[in-house]
């Protein structure tokens, strides 16, 4: 007698079966690596590593969701509810799953990616519920890279569609967030390499969601990730973690702390990425030291030719070379030139905004000119024997508004001689007499003695030049008066100890050296 067909629940097919019990040794034996093996979401290798292939024919040959859940429950069981969940999410992610899926070579591609991202989705969601079981520890290398393919794919959903912002992506954070929390809540000890812990992945789980604050502009929620990070005392040392994993984690932290302004802590946070990063993977290391070499710059450590030489900093010496001149010099014409501002290597300007430098750069860099040119004008003011004497050294305000505002003119090819004539013709258009069309000084505003004033206080508070100012009478020059003893202290060492400092703080607060500096008297 033939027996009637049953789709929602049909005999399980012997690959499935075979998968099946895969997995249940995996779990009994607290195998990680082979669990890991039965969940592979690697769409490059997906259809090239048996058994795979044959798995997606076979749960293609099911259709029906319903009827892999049935087929899952009668061959694991109900011992662990979330882990079957998993499973069923995993093949039925597989039954959409297309070769080529990331090469763009199907004319269906958007249709078939969408349906993929989405089925690997609802799968990650249904690895976080495993993964916060009490035995979830064992499945937390499958938690990490399925959250890694998760934005890969994302990514790739919104290049394809030319989103700009990323909105794909976007919609992973919270998945993405939950499975970081459930890692970083565990409460054992992670201290020794091979533990079976969920904590074993949190790192890697960071710096994915470091990437997506950065692609989708909220990095400001990137402080909380990393507080947390401080609040459980993981140690961010090898070989606890794998040096690619802790290499991003720096490069993050020290872009993070760039965006704050934060130059000391930057710097010392790139470098240590600089340092981890293997001399073979130039790409990586050039996307490090590009940043790296503008934090130095503006913490006051230049660049050296050794580092400038090097294979991944090819072409950057024509635009931090320019940069070092221009501030040792003190020289703000030169540096437009170098920061492509003005003079004809306009394409500088560009470079800098392409890589989110030219602004934080363009503006913090200001107040090191500054310095330097006073040191100039000190320089020149008093011999190498006087400078040694113990005596006040004196320099007047007079004498450095001049020479600043000379270096503040534009070039006669970048001045706007329309709008010069313009506001001598109507006098209106200018009724405080501040606008100066060939000045650069704060985008056409004529550099006046009270900003001097105001800058000089401003290096003095900061103590990146010791003295005093003594105002005179109305009328009379404003004097600077020098310490005796090392006026001019080094930068470096002004900003290292504050950065070390607030490293350790909060696990790497966000208390900021105050570098921009320029305000005018009576500010507080």
């Amino acid at each position: 007698m033939r027996q009637n067909f049953n789709p929602s629940n049909p005999p399980t097919p012997p690959l499935i079966e075979a998968w099946t019990q895969a997995v249940q040794t995996a779990v009994a034996d607290e195998r990680p690596r082979l669990l890991h093996e039965c969940f592979v979401t690697n769409v490059e290798i997906l259809f090239k590593r048996k058994p795979f292939p044959a798995l997606h024919q076979a749960v293609r040959q099911i259709k029906y969701l319903p009827a892999v859940r049935n087929i899952v429950e009668r061959e694991m069981g109900d011992d662990w509810i979330g882990l079957n969940e998993m499973m069923v999410s995993y093949l039925w992610m597989l039954e959409a799953a297309v070769p080529n899926i990331m090469t763009h070579q199907l004319p269906s591609f958007p249709q078939e990616t969408k349906l993929f991202f989405d089925r690997l989705k609802e799968f990650m969601s249904a690895v976080n519920s495993a993964f916060n079981s009490p035995k979830g520890a064992i499945i937390a290398r499958t938690a990490m890279m399925t959250a890694k393919w998760c934005l890969l794919v994302a990514q790739s959903i919104d290049k394809m569609n030319g989103d700009n912002f990323y909105k794909t992506s976007e919609s992973l954070l919270n998945v993405i967030l939950r499975t970081f929390n459930i890692s970083v809540a565990e409460r054992a000890v992670y201290n020794k390499p091979g533990q079976l812990l969920k904590k074993t992945v949190t790192i890697d789980l960071a710096n994915y969601l470091f990437k997506l604050y950065n692609m989708t502009c909220q990095t400001k929620l990137a402080g909380t990730i990393r507080q947390n990070l401080g609040s459980v005392g993981l140690k961010l040392q090898h070989p606890l973690f794998r040096n690619p994993t802790l290499c991003t984690y720096h490069y993050f932290e020290g872009i993070e702390y760039l965006n704050k302004l934060a130059f000391g802590q930057a710097h010392v946070a790139l470098q240590a990425s600089y340092d981890i990063c293997h001399p073979r993977f130039l790409k990586h290391r050039r996307k490090i030291l590009i940043p790296l070499l503008a934090t130095s710059i503006l913490v006051g450590r230049f660049p050296g030719p050794e580092l400038i030489s090097r294979p991944e900093a090819q072409g950057l010496d024509e635009l931090f070379i320019p940069l070092c001149r221009a501030i040792q010099k003190g020289d703000f014409r030169s540096f437009r030139m170098a920061m492509g501002i003005e003079g004809p290597e306009k394409w500088k300007a560009q470079w800098w905004e392409q890589h989110q430098l030219g602004r934080i750069i363009e503006h913090r860099a200001n107040i090191l000119i500054w310095r330097s040119l006073i040191r100039k004008i000190w320089t020149i003011t008093y011999s190498p024997v006087q400078q040694q004497q113990q005596t006040p050294q004196v320099l007047k305000i007079d004498d450095i508004y001049a020479c600043a505002a000379a270096l503040h003119r534009k070039s006669p090819e970048d001045i706007n001689y329309a709008e010069a004539n313009q506001l001598q013709q109507q006098p209106h258009l200018d009724p405080y007499g501040v606008c100066d069309p060939e000045s650069w000084w704060f985008d056409g505003l004529r550099l006046t003695r009270d900003q001097v004033e105001g800058v000089v206080q401003s290096l003095l508070d900061q103590k990146m030049v010791r003295g005093y100012a003594v105002r005179k009478e109305r009328g009379e020059s404003t004097i600077l008066v020098l310490a005796k003893d090392d006026p001019f202290p080094n930068v470096w060492k002004l900003c290292a100890p504050k950065a070390e400092i607030q490293r350790e703080a909060n696990g790497g607060g966000a208390r900021v050296v105050r570098m921009q500096g320029v305000k005018e008297i009576g500010q507080n």
